[in-house]
């Protein structure tokens, strides 16, 4: 497939078993967006993912003609910390997981973090295959390779989590990779 509108997705391709791309181009763009999925359809690229801003919505015909589906409305929600106003936080204690393989219990919280993500509400995408999406998810969090941090809120040292959320540093900022808690 060549450079342009449609980026492939090396590792989404390799989990999900089909040719997995990314349209790139802006929401309002339906005729690029149609030529692109023709091209898609020929290339045997089995799922493309578009992520447009929420201001534009993709046209029904458009969604049609491709069997696409909406499966996700993205929030992005911001808030500036400082350290002298953070709130306190009591018990349970929140504490940095130690780096290294996800515990169970942090796998099962990772599933449920993606409970109502695309590609748990896919109809396409294998319940098994949203499972170890998240689980890697995790597991590649707690090694330091997707996080800068995991934090954990638990009753003692020993226990279960009782809710986890990773996050990646981004110059000043941060951002929530996944965030859970236990039922």
């Amino acid at each position: 497939m060549s450079a342009g509108p449609l980026e492939p997705l090396a590792w989404d391709t390799n989990h999900f078993g089909i040719a997995v791309a990314r349209l790139t181009l802006p929401g309002d763009d339906s005729a690029g967006a149609r030529a692109a999925l023709d091209r898609a359809r020929r290339d045997g690229i089995g799922l493309v993912y578009w992520q447009t801003e929420p201001r534009h919505d993709v046209p029904a015909d458009l969604l049609a003609e491709f069997a696409g589906r909406l499966v996700d409305r993205k929030a992005t929600f911001r808030r500036d910390l400082d350290p002298a106003t953070a709130p306190v936080f009591g018990a349970p204690p929140v504490v940095e997981f130690a780096r290294g393989p996800a515990s169970p219990a942090l796998l099962s919280l990772a599933v449920a973090a993606g409970g109502h993500s695309r590609f748990r509400v896919d109809p396409l995408i294998p319940e098994d295959r949203f499972v170890a999406l998240y689980t890697t998810w995790m597991d590649r969090s707690t090694r330091g390779e997707l996080a800068d941090a995991v934090l954990v809120a638990a009753d003692g040292f020993d226990a279960d989590p009782l809710g986890v959320v990773t996050l990646a540093r981004e110059g000043e900022d941060a951002s929530i990779g996944l965030i859970a808690v236990a039922e």
